[in-house]
């Protein structure tokens, strides 16, 4: 009973921290870039329009600057910056010029390589999610685990098995936060003129400050 209950516990904390966190900093990195928040909201009032209030499901495959502002988000602020802990199983004799020995402990820098200035040209310390676009390099990169420079949910047989269940919540959530609401106004403490975008690392990379924000409809 205590082994089930320690499980669910797991799969409850992974499942909805790390996609409140990407959906926390998705928002947060939109009110800090005012143009991406436009942007996004003109594509959504062209395709889902204003006459309808709820962003489905169904409208994110015609939505690719939602999908960018996600990637974008991801590989900012990986939810998991150092992902779950591997072992190899053999020896490996060359990865990167390093030979890793059997049975060592093997952790990911998820967020060293979202930042690497060789693998995103770009200021990969700037929010840009039109690198993801269809006319950039980086535009066939998806998060599903098929390309290395992006990987949230990891990859291969042991990637995250609620990829297609946390992916799709935090675009709609995203989207409808913006689609819903015409202003946001960032609520900031005594002394601070701008919204703080440092982080604090625990289970997941969570911001250090809390984000509140008051929406207006107008």
């Amino acid at each position: 009973m205590k082994w089930s209950f320690l499980h669910l516990q797991d799969l409850l904390a992974a499942g909805v921290e790390t996609t409140s966190t990407t959906i926390d900093w998705g928002m947060s990195e939109l009110l800090s870039n005012p143009s991406v928040m436009g942007k996004l909201r003109d594509e959504l009032n062209t395709v889902v329009g204003r006459e309808r209030d709820v962003v489905e499901v169904s409208d994110i495959p015609q939505l690719p600057y939602l999908r960018a502002v996600v990637k974008e988000t991801f590989r900012m602020h990986p939810p998991t910056p150092l992902m779950i802990p591997r072992m190899s199983l053999d020896v490996c004799e060359d990865v990167g010029g390093y030979r890793i020995p059997k049975g060592t402990m093997v952790l990911i820098n998820l967020w060293a390589i979202g930042h690497d200035p060789d693998i995103w040209k770009d200021d990969p310390n700037m929010f840009l999610p039109d690198r993801f676009m269809f006319d950039c390099c980086n535009s066939s990169i998806d998060v599903k685990g098929k390309h290395f420079e992006v990987l949230p949910f990891g990859s291969g047989r042991r990637i995250c098995p609620g990829m297609h269940l946390a992916l799709p919540t935090v675009e709609v959530t995203l989207a409808n936060l913006v689609h819903a609401f015409d202003d946001w106004k960032v609520v900031l403490p005594p002394g601070q003129h701008s919204l703080d975008m440092s982080d604090k690392c625990g289970l997941s990379c969570r911001r250090a400050h809390p984000l509140i924000v008051v929406p207006r409809k107008i």
